[in-house]
């Protein structure tokens, strides 16, 4: 996994960075995202979290923005969608 799980935050991107105290400026942005299908169960690897985790730059310090949809068609499996921002701090 690139990122621990507590580090993927649904707070939006200002917010953050007023939390920090840092400017947006301060970080390099980019969108992560992931899909796949749902499956019911114990295993928290199946989680749409723990697959976008894995879609995160290693160097990132957070992200935000953190979103997921889920699709249930009428028939078959359901699916998701789970997007964010990784904040990868630049470097002076």
């Amino acid at each position: 996994m690139a990122i621990e799980l507590d580090k993927i935050l649904t707070i939006s991107l200002e917010e953050y960075c007023k939390l920090k105290e840092k400017k947006l400026s301060d970080y390099e942005i980019e969108g992560v995202h992931s899909f796949g299908t749902i499956v019911r169960g114990p295993e928290m690897k199946d989680s749409p979290k723990f697959k976008l985790a894995s879609e995160v730059p290693d160097v990132s310090e957070v992200v935000v923005g953190y979103n997921v949809q889920y699709v249930s068609p009428s028939s078959g499996s359901a699916f998701y969608e789970a997007n964010g921002n990784a904040l990868i701090l630049k470097s002076n």
